[in-house]
């Protein structure tokens, strides 16, 4: 065999290993030829020549979280509920991530919700009893340590509330007074009367102490609510206690008849105040 010969013999067997063991290469790290996607998620191409090459997308991982709507007003006492939405950086929902929801301002409280399939996860509470804002706060705790830690890390997203009083109830109209014995043991005696036709009325309150001594009285009426069945009432306005400043209030009052033995009374003030649902120890309600 001529030198030509041999020099031609050994670079075809040299060639056919090194095409051999490009594409053993492939097959090992799971990649098929051609550009076919493999089992693992990585995409490798071979060629005739000796050589190939592959490619491994990174894992997906939650990487935004947008909430649900972002601004909303409902009415006090209602329910409201929010929507945390969880993508990965390829923009996909992702399904079984850990969603923690807090809420400061006029409510206070939290909760822990997981993404669905479609990478969504819900999160109601109730209103307060008065107007106010509140701040609602949702992060994925993508290492469920339950720490927002910053951004990137722990995606997260904001929300604001508003809540309002409700709207009047037209023809509602209501008279009261009475005593009752407050949530913290003292003494109280109250009285007033309201109406939605032009929003008027005036309303009093008095807790004689010892554990919270305080005059309310109305500076307005702002709504005035009564029930279908003319049994409950709630009047909305804003109040001076002692003498001074401006605070919010809301009179709840139930009517179970004549002479009122059954009625009840509840006052909030905004500076932290609840006399609690209180049946009334003398006087009367009457919704009219």
């Amino acid at each position: 065999m001529t030198n030509a010969a041999r020099t031609l013999r050994y670079r075809r067997v040299l060639g056919g290993l090194l095409v051999g063991f490009a594409f053993a290469s492939l097959a090992v790290l799971g990649f098929t030829s051609g550009g076919s996607l493999a089992a693992n998620g990585c995409s490798g191409y071979g060629y005739g020549y000796g050589y190939g090459y592959g490619y491994c997308p990174p894992p997906p991982e939650p990487t935004t979280l947008t909430l649900t709507p972002s601004t909303a007003v409902n009415t006090v006492d209602e329910q409201h509920c929010v929507t945390a939405t969880v993508r990965d950086q390829f923009g996909d929902p992702m399904a079984g991530v850990v969603v923690r929801f807090r809420v400061v301002g006029s409510v206070t409280t939290s909760g822990t919700r997981t993404t669905n399939a479609v990478g969504q996860a819900e999160f109601c509470y109730l209103g307060p009893g008065l107007p106010g804002d509140d701040v609602i706060t949702a992060y994925a705790d993508t290492d469920n340590d339950n720490v927002n830690d910053p951004a990137p890390a722990d995606p997260e997203d904001t929300a604001a509330k508003n809540w309002v009083i409700p709207a009047s109830t037209e023809g509602c109209k209501v008279t009261y007074g009475g005593r009752i014995t407050a949530a913290n043991g003292d003494k109280a005696t109250f009285g007033g009367n309201a109406k939605a036709e032009g929003l008027k009325g005036q309303e009093e309150y008095q807790d004689q102490g010892p554990a919270a001594n305080l005059n309310v009285h109305s500076i307005d009426v702002q709504a005035v609510t009564c029930s279908r069945d003319s049994t409950q009432a709630g009047i909305f306005g804003t109040a001076t206690v002692n003498g001074g400043g401006s605070f919010d209030y809301r009179i709840d009052l139930t009517d179970l008849g004549e002479p009122g033995s059954s009625d009840a009374y509840r006052i909030r003030l905004s500076n932290g105040y609840d006399s609690g649902v209180k049946v009334l120890s003398g006087g009367n309600v009457q919704l009219h």
